[in-house]
């Protein structure tokens, strides 16, 4: 009997444990959450940040409200068409609310200035006269200020106050509460909607106390699926798909990678992914009956790589279109190249499912979904290819990690995959069953590691005979430290200083180091990051020239990324200047006026150049 009763107890216990994520279901009629006190920052800078899944237009709905009327906070929707609306002082912002999905909403006062962000994105802005008022009813959820109703239908989960304006970076990076402390600074309110029952739902945040919710009226607690999670996203050879907007239309200088588990069905093709129009532009990647991978350039051709795929086995897939062809590279080897070139891309970004022909349905795994607006080099892709990478990288168009949702849990309605990069090309999930482990995200390969850290900035700048370098993080986990780099080729590198890391932080967080010494020419600089666990990852290289002469020409970016060399003549003539091969071969040569001007050099391969400038040479390194 005392073993039935153990199994008993481990079964609750273990459906406790998986229903510990929960969110607060609001009926429309007279449920709310209310709050004792201001929690919205009546002036300075303000984000105010949550998940939300609306069900109906019916009336005027509010998710969240403060203050009085004429310089009222709220952020809800109109009676009939659903438009946001966003305090007083902005009103409509002529964004549709979409319904019978999860939407992450976001609101950033900045001065005089308000942001709308929807699943990161931004919407609409308010460019100047975006005020609250320091009056009227507390901090309300789910009803309007003053009890004038205006009751919201639907689920609402992970609501947070900051009093700081937040980057999209910064959203971006904690949308899914990935290591969100407490304590983050800035963080005034912080409502998780975790407890499961009761009629009080816990400010989390230990900033400030005092501001717990009471829960009035009975809104129920419901699983939610806001959640982060080390995932890949499975596809059902039945008619999923992620659809995106075009991720780049480049037929050169362009990078699509991805992993995928391929389940090894023989029945039809397997779309992998597709940058264009099926059959009409843009270049694309299939599995065929073979279980080989073909590599299809719209309206010009397909190649068959020969490279055959084991079932259940992930692999890694990168295609790099350059200037004079294309190159396949599986688990960083080089397997097929081909001197062909594609038809501009229109049209939009797919993954798993041929639109077009109606089928070629993919069955199997993804995760690490990467487009890049450069023709990434062997070792680059070798390099960032086991792991998650810095969503700010240069040259990132398009960013799937999948981290996202419950593992083969019920992720109803979390229909948007959120891009990482800067650029927001979500991308939207058509079909998936989102339950289960057939049409869902999964837990992700074990091999791949997950990113702890987010570099948002470094740069190096001359202070007097020194070099200045400063830099900042988005977020950090487990971060052991910051290691300074000084170079004076762009490849032999020196550790000159080591600084201590936050080690664990879901905001930004600033460092700085003074470098007394460096050198007489160019100096290089980057910050090698790592891990308590022994991980670790590089920042951006940055450069810095001196001279004992003052010069007359500043050669800008080097190295030199995205294939933009900016040179500034400071003299006040024109000035021969010649690029030179790393053999000194003459690539071209021109007089420049004075003033900056930016040269392509997108053509030339990767590595170590020589510019003439009238008497004085300088090196190059193209990346």
């Amino acid at each position: 009997m005392r073993k039935l009763v153990f199994f008993v107890v481990l079964i609750i216990s273990n459906w406790a444990s998986a229903q510990s994520n929960y969110a607060l279901n609001f009926d429309g009629v007279d449920d709310y959450v209310s709050t004792p006190a201001y929690v919205v920052p009546t002036s300075g800078n303000f984000t105010v940040e949550f998940w939300v899944y609306a069900t109906t237009y019916s009336g005027y709905q509010e998710f969240v409200s403060q203050g009085s009327s004429g310089s009222a906070f709220y952020i809800g929707t109109t009676n009939s068409s659903g438009v946001i609306r966003c305090g007083d002082n902005w009103g409509s912002t002529g964004v549709t609310m979409p319904l019978s999905r999860w939407v992450h909403i976001a609101l950033v006062k900045s001065g005089g200035s308000a942001t709308l962000y929807l699943d990161g994105v931004q919407k609409a802005s308010l460019a100047s006269g975006y005020s609250i008022s320091s009056a009227g009813s507390n901090f309300q959820i789910g009803t309007q200020y003053g009890g004038l109703g205006e009751y919201f239908n639907g689920k609402m989960d992970e609501l947070r106050v900051w009093n700081v304006a937040r980057t999209q970076a910064e959203i971006k990076a904690n949308m899914f509460n990935k290591n969100l402390p407490n304590g983050a600074s800035g963080l005034v309110a912080y409502y998780r909607f975790n407890e499961g029952s009761g009629t009080t739902t816990a400010n989390s945040s230990t900033n400030t106390s005092g501001i717990d919710g009471i829960v009035t009226n009975g809104p129920t607690w419901t699983a939610s699926p806001i959640q982060f999670g080390g995932n890949a996203l499975h596809f059902d050879q039945g008619d999923d798909r992620v659809i995106a907007p075009l991720a780049t239309t480049t037929t050169s200088n362009v990078t699509m990678e991805l992993w995928i588990s391929h389940e090894g069905g023989t029945s039809t093709d397997h779309l992998l992914v597709s940058n264009g129009i099926m059959g009409t532009n843009g270049y694309a990647m299939y599995i065929n009956t073979q279980r080989k991978l073909c590599v299809q350039f719209n309206a010009v051709g397909v190649w068959n790589t020969n490279y055959v795929f084991t079932p259940n086995v992930w692999t890694h897939i990168a295609l790099v279109i350059n200037t004079t062809g294309f190159i396949v590279y599986i688990n960083g080897a080089n397997v097929y190249s081909n001197t062909a070139t594609p038809v501009t891309p229109t049209g939009s970004f797919i993954l798993g499912f041929n639109t077009v022909a109606g089928g070629q349905p993919f069955d199997g795994k993804m995760d690490e979904v990467r487009i890049w607006n450069t023709a990434r080099t062997q070792t680059e892709i070798q390099n960032n290819m086991n792991g998650e990478i810095d969503p700010s990288t240069s040259g990132l168009a398009l960013y799937y990690t999948f981290n996202q949702g419950i593992a083969a849990g019920d992720n109803t309605g979390l229909t948007s995959v959120i891009d990482q990069a800067s650029n927001g090309y979500n991308g939207t999930l058509t079909n998936f069953a989102l339950s289960g482990s057939t049409s869902n995200y999964l837990s992700q390969n074990s091999n791949l590691f997950i990113l702890p850290l987010q570099w948002l900035s470094f740069t190096a700048t001359k202070q007097n005979n020194n070099v200045l370098l400063q830099w900042s993080t988005a977020q950090e986990q487990n971060t052991k430290d910051f290691i300074v780099q000084h170079s004076t080729d762009g490849r032999s590198w020196t550790n000159v200083a080591t600084n201590p890391a936050t080690g664990n932080s879901s905001s930004t967080t600033n460092y700085s180091y003074l470098h007394t010494a460096p050198v007489n020419s160019m100096n290089y600089y980057r910050i090698l990051q790592t891990d308590l666990d022994g991980r670790s990852s590089y920042s951006p290289i940055r450069s810095v020239k001196f001279d004992a002469n003052s010069s007359a020409v500043e050669v800008m970016s080097n190295p030199v990324v995205n294939g933009l060399l900016q040179i500034k003549i400071n003299a006040s003539i024109s000035t021969p200047v010649s690029l030179h091969s790393g053999n000194g071969k003459l690539l071209w040569s021109r007089q420049l006026t004075p003033g900056i001007h930016s040269i392509n050099v997108s053509r030339y391969s990767k590595g170590i150049y020589f510019l003439n400038i009238g008497e004085e040479m300088n090196k190059i390194l193209l990346q």
